[in-house]
């Protein structure tokens, strides 16, 4: 199974949450031109008190005040950025993951986010996704970075696992399989990860031409091999129907 997202959400979005280096007083006190957004002044007091709050690891402090915010009717869409924003940070780091994924969700493509950051935000919201369970939203935002070309190998697996999961075995073997005669094609390893999902969700399909041809890829009988734990039972059933 996937597993090492969840131990890195934090590490990714502590990363990738704070836009102007440790500190969001820069962008906040930065005069505003034409092309740079800036906060409204009624904002400014309780957005920099948050950030006080989060710098302290308050993090209880800073979601109160950041929601005090959120209700103010004068705040505009950038406003409503940075809020999302900074409630995504401190809801990881209180691990809390649901209202992170909600946060996250605003504000990734709100249109404030740089080029740059994009990447990050769509990696960490997968991560967080599939880490709830939410294996549609999280596959589609694993083909959004496959589309969008920042998607490696971790993620290929994130998102057939996710799949699996949905019991969408047809998506597993289509997408994955895409993934293998791409890297095929260029002479690159295939991750033994890929073959033992799609092998698995051959078997669920009673796919038996999918079933021989990733059993050769394998490079063993059908009744040998060795699936991922997540999928012990499927070669199991496996392995004795072979027998009987």
């Amino acid at each position: 199974m996937y597993t090492r997202g969840k131990r890195f959400i934090s590490l990714v979005v502590a990363c990738a949450a704070f836009t102007c280096s440790a500190s969001f007083a820069p962008c906040a006190t930065a005069e505003p031109t034409a092309n740079f957004p800036h906060m409204t002044s009624a904002l400014s007091a309780p957005l920099e008190a948050a950030e006080e709050a989060l710098k302290a690891e308050r993090y209880a402090d800073a979601i109160a005040t950041l929601k005090d915010a959120a209700a103010m009717p004068q705040k505009s869409a950038y406003d409503q950025h940075r809020i999302d924003e900074m409630l995504g940070f401190a809801y990881v780091r209180t691990k809390d993951y649901p209202e992170a994924a909600k946060a996250l969700e605003s504000e990734i493509d709100d249109g404030f986010l740089t080029e740059s950051e994009v990447p990050k935000r769509v990696v960490a919201l997968a991560q967080i996704d599939y880490q709830l369970k939410n294996y549609n939203r999280a596959a589609e935002l694993g083909n959004r970075a496959v589309n969008e070309g920042f998607a490696d190998d971790e993620l290929y697996t994130l998102v057939g696992q996710a799949y699996y999961l949905d019991g969408r075995y047809d998506a597993v073997r289509d997408f994955l399989g895409r993934r293998i005669e791409s890297l095929e094609r260029q002479r690159r390893d295939v991750p033994q990860s890929y073959l033992q999902l799609v092998m698995s969700s051959c078997v669920k399909l009673h796919d038996s031409a999918c079933v021989t041809a990733y059993s050769r890829r394998l490079n063993g009988p059908r009744d040998r091999l060795l699936i991922d734990p997540i999928f012990n039972r499927d070669a199991i059933l496996h392995r004795d129907a072979g027998n009987q």
